[in-house]
């Protein structure tokens, strides 16, 4: 969440142009929740703090499990399932 008080706060165009993308873009990834905003008196607004969020690397922990993709990794992941190694 944006801390307005403490934060340097950016319009979407600025945003758009610290990160060489269209206004567009940036509003989308907002509205899909990749990129936190806050409106002032109307106008949407994001931060360099924020950027920054976004752009750090998600934690392993906080990444949803990986669904294996051939009937190979499948059948392994069941295997380790029963065993339980795996969950």
């Amino acid at each position: 969440m944006i801390d307005v008080g403490n934060e340097t706060l950016l319009t979407i165009p600025a945003a758009g142009r610290r990160l060489s993308k269209h206004p567009d873009t940036v509003r989308s990834w907002i509205k899909a929740g990749r990129l936190e905003g806050v409106r002032i008196a109307g106008v949407l607004h994001t931060s360099l703090e924020a950027i920054e969020r976004a752009s750090e690397p998600a934690r392993e922990e906080d990444r949803p499990p990986r669904e294996p993709a051939s009937s190979r990794e499948r059948k392994a992941l069941q295997v380790l399932r029963q065993e339980g190694i795996a969950k």
